[in-house]
């Protein structure tokens, strides 16, 4: 007969074995899977605000833009959420790229995953340190 120790060894290796298994199929069908491009439509509409600060040294804007996506073909049994965002990219004469996230949200729920916003204020001002947005 076998002891308790080597019994409990026994069933350990198998559960171990059994969730690896189970954890690699996962994987392949994570990279089997064809992911959907998802239908997005972004228009900037106009400029809210532009405010100069002499006293930061920065110049901020507020846009109003369109913005309608589709993520809903994206969410399926292995995605826990999506990171959406809308980053504005502007060059100025002391760096090429700047990149700046004007609104960004996340979406846990597939009823939430259409997102329509019309003539909505950005989230987050578009601020630049210096006076380059003029």
């Amino acid at each position: 007969m076998n002891s308790l120790t080597s019994r409990l060894n026994t069933l350990g290796t198998h559960a171990v074995t059994c969730l690896s298994a189970m954890a690699a199929v996962i994987i392949l069908t994570s990279y089997v899977t064809p992911r959907p491009v998802p239908e997005i439509d972004l228009s900037i509409k106009s400029l809210k605000s532009f405010q100069v600060s002499w006293r930061e040294r920065n110049d901020q804007a507020a846009l109003i833009f369109n913005f309608q996506a589709d993520l809903r073909p994206l969410m399926d049994w292995n995605v826990f959420g999506i990171y959406a965002s809308v980053v504005v990219d502007y060059e100025t004469d002391l760096y090429e790229k700047n990149e700046i996230v004007i609104w960004d949200s996340v979406i846990t729920k597939k009823q939430k995953a259409l997102i329509k916003k019309s003539a909505d204020i950005a989230k987050y001002m578009f601020k630049d340190y210096g006076h380059d947005l003029r």
